[in-house]
């Protein structure tokens, strides 16, 4: 039984490496205020996947307004849209490189927006190098660990004389 446990909390302790943890490029909070208003958030992206971003109006005001974010990259000194929304989440796909997030509104009357914008990049399903060697070894102690062991009676020590 002692030998099943320490077999199950290694495998446990093996597997745990699997789970990837968030990274977040931009986290950034505002208020706009006028009829038209825009701000901008330049951030950098190093590693490319898959990116959440999620867009939150706090303002709990009476009136039309609507308020939403792009996110452009720069490619060879160009900004392109790769993301368009509003408030909610979304994704979209990016590369290592230079970003900009642009938040808009337009508000009547004039009224203060409040933001929160978060830009996270999703973590891959599939585990890095790293987390498999480190796997592999500590399924290779467990296999050391449980495998048979013969066990020596009494033997009679050889004479060499």
């Amino acid at each position: 039984m002692k030998k099943f446990k320490l077999l199950l909390a290694s495998l446990l302790f093996s597997l745990s490496g699997l789970a990837c943890a968030t990274t977040t490029v931009l986290d950034k909070s505002g208020t706009l205020s006028g009829l038209f208003s825009i701000d901008t958030f330049a951030f950098n992206i190093a590693q490319g996947g898959l990116y959440d971003v999620t867009f939150a109006d706090s303002s709990k005001s009476k009136g039309f307004f609507l308020a939403g974010y792009a996110i452009d990259e720069n490619i060879g000194g160009h900004w392109v849209q790769v993301a368009l929304g509003g408030v909610g989440s979304s994704t979209f796909t990016a590369t290592a490189g230079k970003y900009l997030a642009i938040i808009g509104d337009v508000a009547f009357p004039g009224k203060k927006v409040n933001f929160t914008i978060d830009v996270t990049k999703v973590p891959s399903p599939i585990p890095e190098p790293e987390t498999w060697a480190i796997m592999l070894l500590g399924i290779g102690f467990v296999v050391y660990q449980v495998r048979p062991r013969k066990t020596r009676g009494s033997q009679a020590i050889p004479s060499f004389a």
